[in-house]
C-alpha cells in the first residue's frame, strides 16, 4: 500500500506521483502481485502438505477425496502437475471442484465444496477427505483432513 511498481518491478513510493494521482491509480490500496502469486503459492502449498503428510502419516493412498479451494481455474493444472512431480500424486478422479459453477466465493468455498459433495450421494463411511485453503495475500495454507462417518 502506498506504492506502485514500474515495469522492471521497482517500487515506486506515493510521494513521487501528484497528488491528483493518489486516487486515480489507487496508490493507497492494498495490491498483491499477482506473478509472485503464481511463481510461488502452489509450490509452497504442495511443500507444506508434504510436510503434513510426514507428520500425520498420510499418503495419496489415503486420500479419497480432494477439495482444493482455487481463485481461478488457472491454478489446476499447476496443482496437478505440482503434486506428481513431488511424489504426492492425487489423480483427478478424487478432486471436487466446484468453482466453474460457484465462482470464486472466498473463503466459504471449503463450506460449499464440504456441503456440496456431502449432498452428492457419492461419500461412503469412512473415506477421507482433503481440504486444501490457501491464502494467497501471505502465501499461507491450511489443510484438513476429514472422515466420512
Amino acid at each position: 500500500a502506498g506504492a506502485e511498481k514500474d515495469e522492471d518491478g521497482k517500487l515506486l513510493g506515493w510521494a513521487m506521483f501528484p497528488e491528483s494521482e493518489w486516487l486515480t491509480k489507487s496508490l493507497f490500496a492494498l495490491k498483491q502481485d499477482t506473478r509472485m502469486l503464481s511463481e510461488n503459492i502452489v509450490k509452497l502449498g504442495v511443500e507444506y502438505l508434504l510436510q503434513l503428510s510426514k507428520k500425520h502419516q498420510f499418503s495419496p493412498d489415503d486420500i479419497d477425496w480432494f477439495l482444493p479451494h482455487m481463485s481461478s481455474m488457472f491454478f489446476e493444472d499447476m496443482i496437478l502437475n505440482s503434486l506428481e512431480e513431488a511424489g504426492f500424486p492425487i489423480p483427478k478422479e478424487k478432486w471436487f471442484v466446484n468453482l466453474p459453477y460457484i465462482g470464486n466465493i472466498g473463503s466459504a468455498s471449503a463450506f460449499a465444496m464440504i456441503e456440496e459433495l456431502m449432498h452428492s450421494g457419492q461419500l461412503k463411511k469412512g473415506q477421507k477427505i482433503l481440504v486444501m485453503i490457501p491464502e494467497s495475500a501471505r502465501f499461507s495454507y491450511s489443510y484438513c483432513m476429514l472422515t466420512v462417518c
